[in-house]
């Protein structure tokens, strides 16, 4: 069949007032391009609403946030807390890489890039499942650059692990 999105110019004609015609299409064929280019528009973006950047809130998450250990990173969350921030997106991330561990700003740079890479892919994963705002700190403990499908894979788990225990908290509420 091939890849729809590379057929010729000729095969789909530019759209010309409102009615669409894609004459040298079949139905079939049709309904398969529509399909793709909708459901390939998804937004995988990492706006500035959604990063963790108050300090307050940094604050409170260290003081009474929970925490758990999904290697290479550890986990540190706690609901946000409204009247410090209203956000409409449901968790604000920040993520920290230690200078002790990388000692070069270059490499803790690419260390931070490539988390908030995973986590920008992979957050349309966790959002649905959640029932209340979150903040998030992703410190990164591995003792050396990973590769960014491990990462990506372990982030995905850690999102899982954090499913589980946010549930069982606002259970225990």
């Amino acid at each position: 069949m091939g890849c729809l999105f590379f057929y010729p110019a000729a095969i789909i004609p530019p759209i010309t007032g409102t009615s669409q015609s894609y004459s040298g299409l079949s139905s079939t064929l049709l309904g398969y391009f529509i399909y793709i280019m909708e459901n390939t528009q998804r937004k995988f973006t990492f706006k500035k609403e959604e990063r963790l950047k108050s300090r307050k809130e940094i604050d409170r998450l260290f003081s009474e946030g929970a925490s758990f250990h999904q290697y290479p990173f550890r986990w540190v969350w706690a609901e946000r807390s409204e009247e410090i921030q209203p956000n409409p997106y449901p968790i604000q991330v920040g993520v920290s890489v230690s200078k002790r561990r990388f000692k070069l700003a270059v490499d803790r740079n690419h260390v931070k890039r490539l988390c908030r890479e995973s986590w920008r892919l992979s957050k349309h994963n966790l959002y649905p499942r959640l029932d209340a705002g979150y903040s998030i700190m992703l410190i990164y403990t591995g003792k050396g650059k990973l590769n960014f499908s491990y990462i990506k894979k372990r982030m995905r788990m850690g999102m899982k692990e954090f499913i589980k225990q946010s549930s069982k908290s606002s259970n225990n509420q």
